[in-house]
């Protein structure tokens, strides 16, 4: 399973961008937050999705050596 962290450094539930202390120091209005904050909200959420996009459609060496089997039992 694909852990989220929050730009502190805990985790948090997949559907959060800060954990709760994070909410109680920066509030949940990403119009007031610095740019600093901004900036590493988007970059985790960028990591997060891309580990989900490549879990989901990376293929293993394993699927791979599959194929060139089927291909060289095709190729008979």
């Amino acid at each position: 399973m694909i852990r989220r962290n929050c730009v502190c450094g805990n985790q948090i539930p997949p559907n959060f961008c800060l954990c709760a202390s994070c909410q109680k120091k920066y509030g949940m209005d990403r119009s007031k937050w610095e740019k600093w904050l901004a900036f590493m909200v988007a970059d985790l959420d960028r990591e997060y999705k891309q580990s989900i996009e490549i879990v989901e459609n990376e293929e293993t060496f394993a699927d791979l050596e599959f194929d060139v089997c089927y291909e060289e039992m095709c190729d008979e």
